[in-house]
């Protein structure tokens, strides 16, 4: 049995790279659960439910994308031919930088430290960009998740109750009900994180939006929506988030970036100190400190997605650690 696990296992990173759209139809399909098992309940068929909730919610993407994506477009195109100016505009400022930098004073030591710097940051910069354009030029991919998605979603869901009834029969018997109301727990407790991420980030992207129109900043709605997007990482996600802000406005004026990095600070205030602390821990059932800490074990282990799945998956571990405990204590019925 190890063996085969083993040899499983090795397959299946060797063909790593066919896993997103697998994935994606996984979240996609576990997300649509609900729905499709309340319509069901209530006397529609397995299929008439799953196509009458992709129907909906293929009609609210269209809704929001015609509400959202003509305003976006204009606001990506100006910024496109905007786009020479800005780089034009940034060369002189890091020119100006350059200049001030080399009348400063300094130890030799210091300006070969900071020169370093700079040199590790060109790179980076470098390297991030090369990234995003190899992810355009590969853009393909993510193609092919858009169309295979929502397939494998459709059929994950129709045949749900067989997968969960096999499942079920693999496990032994005296385990099948403890093993089950584990994995309902935990499955609140993830339901309850999406939830509430997705709340979170509505409230911070409106609110950026809102704040960043009123200060005249070019691109609000584009820069709005960036932001909120990036809140799907906890506490740190405004921060992140709002650097295009930043940037954009600091080749306005220094005083708008001044009052744009004000503004995301105060947003990020307002979400680390009162929205995400109640909302995430009441839903997830941990406290602020352990919501920081699983954030941040996260990016440092597997990166951005880290960052995302960090909260989570620390939720989870909660559940079966405590599942383990009250088990040793005799809690549960053997």
């Amino acid at each position: 049995m190890f063996v085969l696990l083993t040899v499983g296992a090795y397959i299946l990173y060797q063909v790593r790279a066919v896993w997103p759209p697998f994935i994606w139809g996984g979240v996609l399909a576990y997300l649509l659960a609900r729905p499709v098992d309340w319509l069901e309940r209530r006397g529609w068929t397995r299929s008439g439910s799953i196509l009458t909730v992709f129907f909906l919610l293929g009609g609210v993407l269209v809704i929001v994308g015609g509400l959202l994506l003509p305003s976006m477009v204009r606001e990506v195109n100006q910024m496109g031919e905007m786009l020479p100016d800005y780089i034009s505009s940034t060369r002189q400022w890091l020119s100006d930088v350059k200049l001030q930098y080399e009348n400063v004073a300094l130890p030799l030591s210091v300006r070969l430290a900071i020169n370093d710097a700079m040199v590790s940051l060109e790179a980076s910069l470098a390297n991030t960009l090369k990234g995003v354009v190899e992810g355009l030029l590969l853009g393909y991919s993510w193609i092919i998740t858009l169309v295979f998605a929502p397939i494998l979603a459709y059929y994950l869901l129709k045949d749900s109750e067989t997968i969960k009834r096999r499942f079920v029969a693999l496990l032994p018997s005296a385990w099948r009900g403890e093993v089950i109301g584990l994995l309902q727990e935990i499955d609140g407790v993830l339901i309850g994180f999406v939830k509430g991420n997705l709340l979170i980030a509505l409230i911070v992207g409106t609110m950026a939006t809102i704040a960043l129109g009123i200060m005249g900043l070019p691109y609000a709605l584009t820069l709005g929506i960036i932001i909120g997007l990036s809140d799907l990482i906890p506490y740190l996600g405004p921060l992140v988030g709002g650097i295009p802000a930043v940037a954009v406005a600091l080749l306005e004026s220094n005083r708008l970036a001044l009052y744009v990095a004000l503004m995301i600070l105060a947003i990020h205030q307002i979400e680390g100190g009162l929205v995400a602390p109640r909302i995430l821990s009441d839903r997830v059932g941990l406290n602020p400190f352990l919501v920081v800490f699983a954030l941040l074990a996260g990016g440092k282990l597997w990166g951005p997605l880290g960052m995302v799945v960090g909260v989570p998956l620390a939720a989870s571990l909660r559940v079966a650690v405590g599942y383990v405990y009250n088990r040793w204590l005799g809690v549960y019925p053997r």
